[in-house]
């Protein structure tokens, strides 16, 4: 499910204690933090003749490291593996895959960051699922090997930058790109935008992407909507609805249309409940229901806990 609020901050993330990072050493200005998130689920896929099957679906370990070297200056890195793949018996990944080795600087309310890391745009999009058959953005890459990242946090306001050289030549040759996004906080409304431009191919013809997005929290219920489009390929809209049902049960429910321009329309709902265990949030059991319009769709179902730290 994906939980990143739109205008959660990169830099806070780095530079602060996160309520799910166990603090290993805080000494002298150094910090070290160790997260964790494993989620373990049964699930039957949408479609005919599909079986009910174990998904492991996050492995993750996720180190941090801070130096404070003065007042406002801050020194950090972050190295990120990732599990699944090789817990999941993927042919090509029998072993732990790095998800993120980057570092940088913060000064004040920015931070700069270089190495393999998420794009500016990976921050984009309100889906709640667990499981979603269907792609609920349009930006189809959001992360790379040579990666420059900006990130100004300025109180209501979150600006992310991002670019991806090239490297052509090396290893870690890949499309070219630059990444934009923005959220501000009114009230208790949320807006956030996103752009990319990136190359189609190396040195060939570049493709714009964009999204909007809004959320607003009622009290009684979050709303939320979005919509993305990448230039003559593929346009998607959210919507989204949270009730808190208890004060550790959540309910959503889901609406997702992908409209593939060399495609029929695709119309997905889906509805999960949520159960935080009241003495440690971070512990979770969760069961969502799903469907498609698609030909020969079946129900989709997962039921499965996480547990982060």
């Amino acid at each position: 499910m994906k939980k990143t609020i739109l205008a959660t901050a990169m830099l806070s993330s780095l530079t602060a204690t996160s309520v799910m990072a166990a603090t290993m050493v805080d000494h002298d200005g150094f910090k070290y933090q160790l997260n964790g998130d494993i989620q373990i689920q049964l699930q039957k896929d949408n479609g005919e003749n599909k079986n009910l099957y174990v998904n492991f679906d996050s492995l993750k370990f996720d180190n941090k490291v801070s130096y404070q070297l003065s007042k406002d200056l801050s020194a950090f890195g972050r190295i990120k593996f990732d599990f699944d793949d090789a817990a999941n018996d993927d042919d090509d990944q029998n072993s732990a895959a790095l998800k993120d080795a980057y570092a940088g600087f913060a000064y004040r309310d920015t931070a700069l960051s270089i190495g393999k890391q998420d794009y500016a745009t990976d921050g984009f999009g309100i889906a709640e699922d667990y499981e979603m058959d269907s792609d609920d953005v349009a930006f189809d890459e959001t992360d790379g090997d040579d990666v420059i990242l900006l990130d100004f946090d300025l109180d209501k306001v979150n600006l992310v930058l991002s670019t991806e050289l090239r490297a052509e030549g090396e290893d870690s040759e890949d499309e070219q790109s630059f990444d934009a996004f923005a959220s501000f906080n009114v009230s208790d409304l949320e807006i956030a935008v996103a752009y990319q431009n990136r190359e189609v191919a190396i040195h060939g013809e570049k493709m714009d992407s964009y999204g909007v997005s809004a959320k607003y929290d009622a009290g009684f219920a979050t709303f939320a909507a979005d919509y993305s489009e990448a230039e003559d390929t593929l346009k998607v809209y959210n919507l989204v609805t949270m009730f808190d049902v208890a004060d550790s049960t959540t309910l959503v429910l889901g609406y997702v249309n992908n409209k593939p321009e060399s495609d029929e329309e695709t119309r997905e709902w889906y509805t999960n409940v949520t159960y935080a265990f009241p003495e440690f949030k971070d512990v979770k059991v969760f069961a969502e229901l799903s469907n498609t319009n698609k030909e020969g769709a079946e129900m989709a179902y997962v039921a499965g806990t996480e547990i982060e730290f």
